[in-house]
């Protein structure tokens, strides 16, 4: 999943533990889950002005905030699994390709993958099409798992990791509120951030001005790997106010006729 464009789950790997000991990992295509989910349900409405009228795990990662996309995801996964989930961690395919610095060299479903391969070797995974209970993913967060638990891996990776979550590139959710607690102020959670004034300044000599941009379903679909995409930021200040000028330019570059590729996406501004 790419979170900086709001990018969609294609695999998930359930972790069980049992007195502290990891004892069971199994992994499941995205449309696998889907699958075991009977009935629809209802999508919120930005999601319905893409014209869709049902909602799923694939779709599950629909905010910009790292804790509400957990919990929505996390409650897919317990009604489709029949469990209860106490902890979500979501993984983006740049966090992925740093892990294999830890791991080194590693087996997906019969190819071979680096950390210098693993960028195309991710992208090309993640614009297919993802209506398949089978995508290509090979059970990727149990290799990684397995590999991760190798004693010359495992101090390389938990600085990584630390480094993933710290830059964005993850997102740790814990549903036990102590915990939670202790993980938001590390910013780990992936929570939206919203800045205050420094307390050196009185509240009437301080403005604050804050922009976020989220995209959705613009990174995992297959036109995706011909779309370009480029932004500029303008700022004009002035003494009554601060106004915010955002481009965002989309490109197909492919020099092949494309016109059967479709592309969509939803873009907020927060």
């Amino acid at each position: 999943s790419d979170l900086s464009l709001g990018g969609a789950p294609r695999e998930i790997t359930l972790l069980r533990f049992e007195k502290g000991k990891l004892f069971q990992t199994q992994s499941y295509a995205t449309q696998e889950l889907n699958d075991m989910l009977k009935g629809t349900v209802t999508p919120p409405e930005e999601w319905k002005a893409l014209g869709k009228d049902n909602w799923n795990l694939s779709d599950g990662a629909f905010s910009p905030d790292g804790p509400t996309a957990a919990k929505q995801l996390g409650w897919f996964l317990s009604k489709q699994l029949m469990q209860e989930i106490d902890a979500v961690v979501v993984i983006s395919t740049d966090g992925m390709s740093r892990l294999l610095e830890a791991t080194g060299e590693i087996s997906i479903d019969g190819s071979r993958v680096s950390s210098t391969t693993s960028k195309a070797f991710f992208k090309s995974l993640s614009t297919q099409n993802s209506d398949q209970s089978s995508n290509g993913w090979g059970g990727v967060g149990e290799v990684f798992v397995a590999s991760l638990q190798q004693k010359e891996s495992m101090f390389k990776a938990a600085t990584i990791l630390k480094s993933i979550f710290e830059q964005s590139q993850g997102v740790l959710f814990v549903k036990e509120t102590g915990a939670a607690m202790t993980l938001s102020p590390l910013g780990w959670d992936g929570a939206l951030s919203i800045p205050s004034c420094p307390t050196t300044f009185a509240s009437a000599e301080c403005q604050i001005e804050y922009a976020s941009l989220w995209e959705h379903e613009f990174s995992s679909t297959p036109s995706a790997a011909i779309i370009s995409r480029s932004i500029t930021d303008d700022v004009e200040i002035s003494p009554q106010n601060i106004v915010h000028h955002r481009t965002i330019l989309y490109q197909n570059t492919s020099s092949q006729d494309s016109s059967g590729l479709t592309y969509q996406a939803l873009v907020k501004f927060i």
